[in-house]
């Protein structure tokens, strides 16, 4: 869809070859979204990809309020948020319990993935005890940014974070450009 991106055929059970990391559709409805989580650790195992892996916050109180928080300001629909627990298997966070969000699409017609990922990123941000730093680590090739920055086009959402900015400014961030960015993205689409 030209308008709205990703078209998801949700009732599809089958694979999509495009990624090891996306193997059912619903995943990609998520994966844009996540894509700016620089928090996330990917853990391996495709059923832990609607979530993300923190080993110091406490998934139920901090799923409440996200909760507070969408029901209250936010009203995004088409998802539900839950708290679990897993153990990743390998790299940083190996063997080690960690609590995160199950985000769960329930309808692809209202779910905004990247303003939730956005919205979720600014709470775990000014969270005490998430403890947040940005990766600053090199991103990619590119090492004069910060990763957050060039998966968002720029440093507008970041700053965003943190200055615990609003919805209606994140509302702003995200259409600013988007005519621009839908004249680009037609020409790589392959599906019209």
């Amino acid at each position: 869809n030209p308008e709205t991106g990703l078209v998801i055929d949700w009732d599809d059970k089958g694979e999509v070859m495009q990624t090891l990391y996306v193997p059912e559709n619903i995943w990609a409805a998520i994966l844009e979204g996540r894509l700016m989580w620089n928090i996330i650790q990917w853990v391996g195992q495709a059923e832990q990809l609607n979530g993300f892996p923190r080993d110091r916050v406490e998934p139920f109180q901090f799923v409440e309020h996200l909760n507070k928080k969408n029901q209250n300001d936010w009203e995004i629909e088409g998802v539900h948020l839950r708290p679990h627990y897993f153990m990743p298997m390998f790299q940083k966070h190996k063997e080690l319990p960690c609590g995160g969000v199950h985000i769960h699409p329930t309808d692809p017609q209202y779910f905004q993935s990247w303003r939730l990922g956005a919205l979720i990123l600014k709470e775990f941000y000014h969270w005490p005890e998430a403890n947040f730093k940005w990766n600053e680590a090199r991103y990619e090739y590119e090492d004069k940014h910060l990763a957050i920055d060039y998966i968002n086009g720029g440093k507008e959402v970041r700053e965003w974070v943190e200055r615990n900015g609003d919805i209606e400014e994140l509302i702003d961030i995200e259409q600013s450009n988007i005519d621009q960015y839908l004249d680009l993205r037609d020409d790589c689409l392959i599906y019209h």
